[in-house]
């Protein structure tokens, strides 16, 4: 690596360290600060914006604790920790459909996280709800094509309808 790069990496370790002591000691707006600052140095280390993020979140930031938890999350997809960060906030932002798609996307890569299922947990019931709320609002023709969306995506088929479907004459072999 050229020394530019190593010294930029050394400094972006010396702040990280920094905002973790000044977390440790609850003192949240320094450690962002550092956290800021080790970013500007290395901005593709993932770790910076999910250490950021969780400051951002003790001090109820809760909009820039999402933005961090995405670009922790863009930057290291297999990162649970980003997901975590971004769908904690959503959900204080009260935006339960997004964390729980944030969620569902981190659980692709374990999908017996303990923190991501425990946040889903909350975030799940709450989606529903919102979903069911928006499509009340719908015009009949575009509610009804929501909801079988909805049924498709989350395949809950209705047991009826998979019965008729798979007796239709569109799913007979051609001989």
């Amino acid at each position: 690596l050229p020394y530019t790069t190593l010294f930029r990496s050394g400094i972006a370790a010396a702040k990280k360290a920094e905002g973790n002591g000044f977390f440790a000691k609850k003192m949240y707006p320094q450690a962002i600060e550092c956290y800021t600052e080790a970013i500007k140095h290395d901005p593709s280390n993932h770790i910076l914006y999910s250490n950021r993020a969780m400051a951002y979140s003790a001090i109820g930031k809760w909009k820039e604790a999402k933005e961090d938890g995405l670009a922790c999350i863009e930057r290291d997809k297999t990162f649970l920790k980003g997901y975590h960060r971004a769908a904690n906030a959503m959900i204080n932002l009260g935006e339960f459909v997004e964390a729980e798609d944030i969620l569902n996307k981190g659980l692709t890569y374990n999908a017996n996280d303990p923190n991501l299922l425990s946040l889903l947990k909350i975030a799940g019931p709450r989606a529903k709800e919102q979903r069911e709320a928006a499509m009340s609002k719908l015009p009949p023709q575009e509610r009804y094509k929501a909801e079988g969306n909805e049924y498709f995506n989350s395949s809950k088929f209705p047991e009826d309808r998979k019965s008729t479907r798979l007796n239709s004459s569109h799913d007979q072999l051609s001989y």
